[in-house]
């Protein structure tokens, strides 16, 4: 899906706090900004903050913070899909998870996802569909942004399975397996 390897877009959405990796996430993306001169990275960072960890960014990543859009809060919808849809990388390095929509919805986006396996993520999908890495290590995060834009064919066929997979499991789709088993039990 990566179209351009000169401007790589990155994506995070879900509540902008610490516990989701968002310390980790710009210090990789300022790593990456600084060890690629030959690629534009730019980060949309989506969700509600508090106005002191918002600060706090500010203070901790001065010469960064610039070059990363906050959003804030985005209900679901076309606005919230045209972000997903100029993104090429979809992140998530959440310490803790249940087992959040918006990989659902990066995967209904066709986008290649990198993020922890925490809580039930790793329950319902595995490596083969999206890039785990480390909790709270900005190296495995970097590493694995790196491998997916230099592996277009692994990260195509990653993408391509959690697609699928998202689609065979969507809302519609498990109420009309439910349904026909339903109407197969009465028989």
């Amino acid at each position: 899906r990566t179209r351009n390897r000169n401007s790589i877009n990155l994506i995070f959405v879900g509540r902008i706090q610490k516990e989701k990796g968002i310390n980790e996430l710009i210090e990789a993306f300022l790593s990456l900004n600084d060890e690629n001169k030959t690629i534009d990275f730019s980060l949309d960072i989506v969700g509600p903050i508090s106005v002191n960890y918002f600060d706090e960014l500010k203070a901790s990543y001065p010469s960064i913070i610039k070059k990363i859009k906050f959003h804030g809060f985005i209900k679901f919808g076309d606005e919230l899909l045209d972000l997903y849809d100029k993104a090429d990388i979809y992140l998530l390095p959440s310490y803790h998870e249940g087992f959040p929509h918006t990989i659902w919805e990066a995967a209904a986006r066709n986008l290649p996802i990198i993020c922890t396996n925490v809580g039930g993520i790793g329950g319902l999908i595995d490596k083969s569909m999206v890039t785990f890495v480390e909790k709270k290590n900005v190296e495995s995060l970097k590493n694995a942004i790196n491998k997916l834009i230099y592996s277009v064919n692994d990260t195509t066929k990653k993408s391509e399975k959690i697609f699928q997979f998202a689609k065979d499991y969507s809302v519609e789709e498990s109420a009309k397996k439910l349904i026909n088993w339903l109407e197969s039990e009465k028989e």
